[in-house]
């Protein structure tokens, strides 16, 4: 699987779940017969110890449905509300979210979470990868899983299961809640995008950014007025930290790791992180600061929320404080190229593949790398950015392949 691939596969598997919660539709655990959670991240010696010596479809279809590991994890569908009240009340709020929340976007945040997820869980047993995991395989081969319960798991070799008895090749239909559990990590995945485009929303309002472009297309608030744009972006804020609150009603270890993400994700988000780095920006216009401030500035602004969503990945699956600790400084290093290479785009870059406007920073004389640094001094500290992001995943080995590519990536980018 390449780096595209990869990517592509992830961001698409998030549009599809974040269609289901627009439409009001809500997660529901599967596979918790008992009070530990079943388990998806089990190492072979592991769930061979626990359940005898099975392999193949029947320790795959026993852990998918009980268990008694302590560091198991369910999977969920999605389902209706049990009420009959609908679950928006104005139409028109639930069209203005779905416009910016459904608009193209790389998806780069959510995609974090579950990248670190995976790499966690290879970390932590490197002898196998979790079935969940594999790449779908090619359909002439025979799996050695098939399926669990009746159910595919999405990613598995059982995808090729279903697409060998309908002779259709495997992810040429996207699958539906119905027909596989999502891994729970993607509440966090899905709860984190909508964060970010919220604080999308808000950035181009008037009072802030006052821009008129955003992911190709006109910013919300020309679409919808600006009344219609905040409240569709506390919206969405709000509707992030509902889906995250589904992790309380799991059972076992997943329910005292999704508090511990809310906290992390909810202080990334919030004074301390992403909105105090937005008045920070906003107090640094028409005036100099220096690369220290800089830093300390898009740290909070940018940064914050792309270590909280690596880190929410990885708690979710149980990893190590090394493992955490890896993915913390990557995150560090990732949001600050990230945020070097967004403000090169925007004195350098093609507005027709960025999909926002060009020159705005120095329309509103913000403090920006390129301003402070010149296009070359800038591209320079992001590749030692760079660098230092993928010095951070080495003791990760492999497992971190995806990560340290998208580290290079960001020196190529034009979106």
């Amino acid at each position: 699987m390449t780096f595209k691939e990869y990517w592509k596969g992830k961001a698409g598997l998030v549009e599809e779940v974040l269609q289901g919660f627009l439409g009001g539709r809500i997660p529901q655990w599967v596979g918790q017969r008992s009070p530990e959670p079943p388990n998806w991240g089990t190492t072979r010696a592991s769930a061979l110890s626990t359940y005898g010596k099975k392999e193949g479809p029947e320790l795959l279809e026993e852990s998918s449905t009980g268990g008694s590991q302590s560091g198991d994890l369910p999977g969920w569908v999605f389902s209706l509300p049990t009420d009959e009240k609908p679950f928006f009340r104005a139409p028109r709020l639930q069209e203005a979210m779905a416009y910016s929340l459904l608009a193209p976007g790389k998806r780069l945040r959510p995609v974090l979470v579950l990248a670190a997820a995976e790499v966690s869980r290879q970390e932590a047993a490197p002898e196998v990868r979790p079935n969940h995991l594999q790449p779908a395989l090619d359909p002439a081969e025979p799996g050695r899983y098939g399926q669990a319960n009746g159910n595919i798991v999405v990613g598995s070799p059982a995808l090729k299961t279903r697409a060998a008895k309908t002779g259709k090749r495997a992810g040429s239909a996207p699958l539906v809640a119905d027909d596989a559990p999502y891994e729970p990590t993607l509440l966090a995945a899905c709860a984190v995008e909508m964060i970010h485009t919220y604080s999308l929303i808000h950035d181009d309002l008037p009072a802030m950014d006052n821009d008129d472009l955003r992911r190709g297309r006109p910013t919300c608030h020309r679409v919808y007025g600006e009344a219609m744009a905040i409240l569709a972006g506390d919206a969405l804020l709000t509707l992030a930290f509902e889906i995250l609150g589904h992790y309380g009603q799991a059972s076992g270890l997943l329910a005292v790791r999704g508090l511990q993400i809310v906290r992390e994700i909810a202080r990334a988000a919030g004074a301390l992180g992403m909105a105090g780095g937005q008045v920070l920006d906003l107090e640094a216009e028409g005036r100099k600061v220096d690369l220290v401030q800089l830093k300390q500035l898009q740290a909070a602004k940018t940064g914050a929320l792309f270590i909280a969503s690596l880190r929410a990945g990885a708690i979710l699956v149980g990893a190590s404080p090394q493992v955490l600790a890896c993915l913390s400084e990557y995150g560090r290093h990732l949001g600050l190229a990230f945020q070097i290479t967004d403000d090169l785009l925007d004195v350098t870059g093609d507005g027709k593949k960025t999909g926002k406007g060009v020159g705005r920073d120095a329309a509103h004389d913000k403090s920006t790398f390129p301003s402070l640094l010149g296009v070359e001094g800038s591209r320079s500290i992001a590749r030692t950015e760079v660098e230092a992001a993928q010095e951070a995943l080495a003791p990760l080995g492999e497992a971190g392949w995806f990560l340290r590519e998208l580290a290079a990536f960001l020196l190529e980018r034009e979106i």
